[in-house]
């Protein structure tokens, strides 16, 4: 088995949001593909272009499809997760020792498919992301004061696990401590526009994004905030993200 890294460039490919449904399969062209990719090898696909990051997980399908001239070949590969967001871009990858002299990471080379070493792909499919062993998830989310995260072993379960926990958690203090929800950027608070049974509205925010962090990180109830979508949307239009407190006063200056 190897895994394989793949390129993808919005600029080229069709967008990148009617890709990467679990389940299913999609067709990609290489001009050279490798006689040691094979099937059910393990794919990781990058965002190629201005926004350069992991962006979903796969494995090869069929190797070889189909050969319609010497430069330009088939291959299919089947999606395991959808797009997902966080996840390690080309500045952290470059401040990791494990991916020194990786060929994907260096400027210019053109192509689809790169190989990646055994500890590259297990690193980025699971090892540094999964929870650390004899970590264990309390049931009731609210007696958490802390979780391991930063990436997936299994994407679909994780994301369960971070909203029950960690992310519930949080909620819940904050609604000890305030009595109820509202954003802690421009102040929103749902309750005085819409009818109850709204507060899952709220998002929460990771103060330090996880793809600027190398490996497993131990996020506490400190490092995260409460913000409504167009918030949390705000303040990652920028990089690097600005903080909760900088959008809380561009926004009191404009009001």
């Amino acid at each position: 088995m190897n895994y394989w890294l793949i390129k993808a460039n919005p600029r080229k490919n069709i967008p990148l949001s009617e890709l990467f449904r679990p389940g299913t399969k999609d067709r990609w062209h290489s001009a050279i593909i490798p006689k040691q990719f094979q099937k059910d090898d393990p794919l990781v696909f990058w965002q190629s272009g201005t926004n350069q990051h992991v962006i979903a997980f796969g494995k090869v399908a069929n190797p070889l499809v189909e050969v319609i001239d010497p430069y330009y070949k088939i291959f299919e590969v089947l999606n395991e997760t959808p797009i997902i967001e966080g996840l390690p871009n080309i500045e952290s990858l470059r401040k990791n020792p494990l991916f020194s002299g990786a060929y994907f990471l260096k400027a210019g080379p053109a192509g689809t498919i790169f190989p990646l070493t055994k500890e590259q792909g297990e690193f980025l499919w699971s090892c540094p992301w999964g929870q650390p062993p004899g970590k264990q998830t309390p049931e009731d989310p609210s007696f958490e004061a802390s979780a391991y995260e930063g990436g997936m072993r299994f994407y679909q379960h994780m994301i369960r696990e971070r909203q029950r926990g960690i992310k519930e958690a949080k909620r819940n203090q904050f609604i000890k401590e305030h009595g109820k929800l509202y954003c802690e950027a421009c102040g929103l608070d749902t309750k005085k526009i819409y009818p109850d049974g709204y507060d899952d509205l709220y998002e929460v925010h990771h103060r330090i994004p996880l793809s600027e962090v190398i490996g497993v990180v131990e996020t506490r109830l400190d490092d995260l905030a409460i913000l409504c979508p167009t918030c949390h949307r705000a303040i990652h239009r920028k990089k690097p993200v600005i903080s909760v407190e900088k959008l809380r006063n561009i926004i009191i200056q404009k009001r």
